[in-house]
This record gives structure tokens, sequence and C-alpha cells, in this order.
């Protein structure tokens, strides 16, 4: 049941899971009572906004971990726990980052305040909180690999090839809803 909720929830805009790194969960009254929303951390996303201001200047993703490491980039720490009765058993996290997480933190389409993933059957749905990302820094960012066009409260998001051919990407499942 739990789930279901959360799915639902997430299709109408709210994100009521562990927040990704640079945002904070945080619960507010909308009119169908309590939600989840995002909200910015300024200590964890001045990480990802110079990612992203870099990436546009054509830096390459080996720069751009180096300069964020020289920074004092260190991912999260959270508790290890033990798989059979769940108690803590140590931390873990707190590492630099990797080209590979920059990439991934680059391509992650939640910080330009757009939510596309399974639970919303890879459609992209405008989140009711605002990323700290403007559209327009993500696209430059991506350099036509993903590309979000938004009109009349609409998203849409167009990959690689597929965005200078105006087509958006097709998931395709076992099960395919559409």
């Amino acid at each position: 049941q739990m789930i279901g909720a959360e799915i639902t929830y997430t299709k109408q805009g709210y994100y009521p899971r562990v927040p990704p790194y640079g945002f904070k969960s945080q619960k507010v009254e909308s009119e169908n009572g309590k939600r989840t929303i995002l909200v910015e951390v300024p200590e964890e996303s001045f990480y990802i906004k110079k990612a992203f201001e870099m990436r546009t200047l054509g830096f390459t993703l080996p720069e751009i971990s180096n300069e964020l490491n020289s920074l004092g980039y260190k991912s999260r720490i959270r508790n290890k726990r033990d798989k059979r009765n769940k108690r803590s058993i140590g931390k873990i996290g707190g590492n630099p980052i990797s080209d590979k997480r920059v990439l991934e933190m680059l391509s992650r389409t939640l910080y330009a305040g757009i939510i596309c993933e399974k639970w919303t059957n890879y459609q992209p749905i405008k989140a009711k909180f605002n990323g700290f990302i403007s559209i327009v820094l993500f696209n430059q960012a991506n350099q036509n690999k993903i590309f979000i066009q938004v009109s009349n409260n609409k998203a849409t998001i167009l990959y690689g090839k597929e965005a200078s051919t105006e087509r958006s990407k097709r998931h395709i499942v076992k099960n395919n809803p559409l």
C-alpha cells in the first residue's frame, strides 16, 4: 500500500523517497494533505552548480572531478546496516567524486525540476518544487545528449540523436503501459 501511494505522489510531482545529493526532504501542506518535496542544501548544491558551469565552459569529466575534489567534495555519510537485524554497524560514504559520478550528476533531470523515472513510466513530469539548475544551463551542460523542453507547463525530454529529430525516448519494457 505504501509503495503504491508513493508512486501516485511521484506522478503528482512530489518526491517521497530518499533525496539525492544536493537536496533534502521537507514536508509541506498541499491541497491533498502533507506531501514531501525537495529543498536545496546549499553546502551540497554548490558542487553540483560548479560541475554544470564547468561543463558548459567545455571542461572534460576528469577535469571537473579533479576540481570538485580540490574544492573539498565528499559524498554523504550514511549508516551501514546489518542485513539480518537492521542495526547500524558502521558508516559508509565520505568518498571523493569520480568521473562516472560526475556524468550521473550531470544527467539527472531532477536538478532542473523535472521528474523522469520508472515510477512515472519514464514520462517527464514537472515537479512541485524548483530545481536549482535552470533548464537552459542543463541543456548546455549535456550538449544535446539530453535536452529538456518545457511548453505550457508540460515537459518533454529528448535524447541523443533524437534531440535533433524531435522524437522523445521510448522505453521498451515487457509490459508496456503505452
